[in-house]
């Protein structure tokens, strides 16, 4: 079983992995809101697929 962390601590794991996260305080009330695991499990398809996050950028910027 997993140790419990609060909101705070959840966040300051997220920057240990090299989670970029510019506004604390909107973290914390995003967590808040939404809750960390919906959060982090939405995302999570963006990690596993390794040319996804790529794809992405060039869609968006129209880059061939």
């Amino acid at each position: 079983m997993k140790e419990y962390k609060n909101n705070e601590q959840l966040i300051d794991y997220l920057i240990s992995k090299n989670v970029i996260i510019n506004d604390k305080e909107r973290a914390l009330k995003n967590i808040e809101k939404y809750s960390y695991y919906s959060i982090v499990s939405g995302y999570k398809f963006v990690f596993k697929d390794k040319n996804y996050l790529r794809d992405f950028i060039k869609n968006k910027l129209n880059i061939k």
